[in-house]
């Protein structure tokens, strides 16, 4: 063997030049040499690069046990919609039928008997308080010959065979039903007539404002709200002692549409709001500033939301509890004057451009266009038993049965002035456009 770096012999007994005397190649000897001899800059950039592929790593297996999260939040999502479903199925069928078998008042009548009973009531009025004073009452009012006592009723007036009683009170602006059998009508001349729901006697007049009735609300408790396009100011009047309680001011502009529950009172105006007031105290407790355009109309539901409908044709959705805005409904091109709500949440609007739009009460979606009106819808009301009635300048009164696919007209109000509707809870329908009639 040679010593030194020039070489050494091989097992052939050759002098190999490529390896040193460490018995190192060479070309590896020289790659060690010049890594040690590398700059730190390459150094640290090998440090980072792996600092890099490291935190990569961290979040790929990060990404991993989020889309197993996922998953695993979806299939409980869905497991606990067909639970919410099977739910709301049982508590609609015990509402429907909430007293059991053997509370029947009716046990000595047969089937045959009790269904002509309830057909009779369903052609004077309507079978849904009917429906919930047993499980034999509630199956035999889905009977086809009862449902068919209820359309039979709108198709006389149809078929000109039916009048409505006409009451002798003109000069009628706005309309409220109440709990009592009793309903409430503004005048044009500013006051409030109070009449009974069985022979239209007047019962009481409230005055007090100046100028022609635009909306009235009825508070749960009774209590009797009242407003004018012509006035800033609403009105609060006790139904029960038939006096005034106080006026409520904070609108910049004429007020047009009233809404009330338990808690609050909501007014939308001609300055493009809607104010929130506490009913038992009457103090003003939130203001929606700059919706748009004017508040011509206002509901509310059963699900905690309010509906505002503007002049522009948007419906702006709100909480009804903490006010935010929730989403707005597109769809009419013209002014929202009537809105009503089906007691299963379904949303109804009534336009300027002749149409009843049909909305989803759960998530705003557009679910049918009703048409049978030539021009503004004005009014809509929606009966005990859900079917949906509307009224328009066009001089139509429309009863939208069977599910509302459609219409049937059922006379008309005797001018075309914005014809007023509302049902009293035994199924009377009134109808204002100037003069009163019980339908």
């Amino acid at each position: 063997m040679i010593n030194g770096s020039i070489g050494i012999q091989n097992s052939t007994g050759k002098l190999d030049l490529n390896r040193t005397s460490e018995g190192m190649p060479r070309a590896t000897r020289a790659r060690t040499a010049a890594a040690r001899k590398a700059p730190a800059s390459t150094r640290a950039n090998a440090t980072a690069l792996g600092e890099i592929k490291q935190r990569l790593n961290t979040l790929q297996s990060r990404h991993a046990e989020l889309a197993e999260s996922k998953e695993q939040i979806e299939r409980e999502m869905a497991d606990v919609a067909t639970a919410i479903e099977q739910v709301e199925a049982e508590l609609k069928a015990t509402v429907a039928a909430p007293i059991s078998g053997g509370d029947d008042p009716t046990l000595w009548l047969p089937d045959e008997l009790l269904l002509l009973i309830l057909g009779l009531v369903a052609f004077v009025c309507d079978t849904c308080s009917c429906s919930l004073v047993c499980r034999r009452w509630w199956k035999l009012c889905q009977e086809q010959s009862v449902k068919g006592a209820w359309k039979k009723r709108w198709e006389l007036y149809n078929d000109a065979m039916r009048e409505p009683r006409e009451l002798a009170i003109n000069h009628i602006s706005a309309l409220c039903a109440g709990d009592k059998d009793t309903f409430y009508c503004g005048t044009i001349e500013g006051s409030i007539c109070v009449l009974s729901g069985k022979d239209g006697s007047l019962l009481h007049t409230f005055t007090g404002h100046g100028d022609m009735i635009s909306a009235l609300a009825l508070g749960l408790d009774g209590t009797v709200y009242s407003s004018s396009d012509e006035e800033c100011t609403i009105r609060v009047w006790s139904g029960e002692a038939r006096e005034p309680i106080r006026s409520l001011m904070g609108h910049a502009g004429g007020v047009y549409t009233l809404a009330a529950n338990e808690v609050n009172l909501f007014s939308g105006s001609e300055d493009e709001s809607i104010c929130v007031w506490q009913c038992s105290t009457g103090d003003l407790v939130h203001t929606a500033p700059n919706l748009g355009d004017k508040v011509q109309s206002l509901t509310l539901d059963n699900r905690d939301q309010l509906y505002a409908g503007l002049d522009n044709g948007t419906i702006w959705v709100l909480s009804a509890s903490d006010y935010t805005p929730l989403r707005s409904l597109e769809g009419h091109d013209r002014g929202i004057w009537a809105l009503a709500v089906h007691k299963d949440g379904t949303l109804f609007s009534g336009s300027s451009d002749g149409e009843i739009r049909v909305w989803s009460g759960t998530d705003g979606a557009e679910l049918q266009v009703l048409r049978g009106h030539d021009c503004t819808v004005t009014s809509l009301a929606v009966a005990p038993n859900g079917d949906l009635f509307s009224a328009g300048e066009d001089g139509r009164m429309l009863a939208w049965l069977d599910g509302g696919y459609g219409s049937l007209e059922i006379g008309g109000p005797p001018n075309s002035w914005e014809p007023r509707l509302a049902f009293t809870r035994v199924g009377r329908l009134w109808l204002v456009s100037g003069r009163i009639s019980e339908y």
